[in-house]
Parts: C-alpha cells; sequence; structure tokens
C-alpha cells in the first residue's frame, strides 16, 4: 500500500510542477519553464520507477535505469529518453 501512495505523491508533484510551468510560461518566465517542466517530468519517472520498486538517490541514477528499463525494452519510446536528457 506504501508503494501506491508513493506513486500517487509522486504524480500529484509531477501535477503541481507542470501546473507552476504553465502559470510562469504564460507569464513569460521561460528559465524558470524549463525548471518547472524537468521537475515535472522527474516526479512523474520517479513514480514509474517507484511502481516497480525502484528508487534512487540522484537524479543521474534515476534517469540512467528508468532508460534502462522503460526505454531501452521499449517501455517508452526513444523521444522520452530524449525529452528528459534536454531538460536536464
Amino acid at each position: 500500500m506504501e508503494n501506491r501512495n508513493d506513486v500517487r505523491s509522486m504524480l500529484e508533484k509531477a501535477r503541481d510542477k507542470l501546473e507552476t510551468a504553465r502559470i510562469l510560461f504564460e507569464n513569460r518566465k521561460f528559465d524558470d519553464v524549463v525548471s518547472r517542466s524537468y521537475y515535472a517530468v522527474y516526479h512523474a519517472l520517479n513514480a514509474v520507477l517507484i511502481s516497480r520498486g525502484l528508487s534512487f538517490s540522484s537524479h543521474a541514477q534515476n534517469i540512467g535505469v528508468f532508460n534502462r528499463e522503460f526505454v531501452k525494452t521499449g517501455v517508452f519510446p526513444k523521444e522520452f529518453s530524449e525529452i528528459v536528457q534536454g531538460l536536464f
């Protein structure tokens, strides 16, 4: 059950960051839009990892494991990895 709550928590964080990015975009704060967009994607990525019992302390580790476990296996398209790397 805790795993499910952790996934929900990460998805809620992702939604919050995405909403903040939208507000910042509307106010032409583009540097901050990129930062909030990155964190929206990062928290969503963490939700996916947590759903499989995976979590690491660094952003680079989480992204690397996500790419290995989900992109290279075809669960997510390669373009998703490129988006994450571009935001990072």
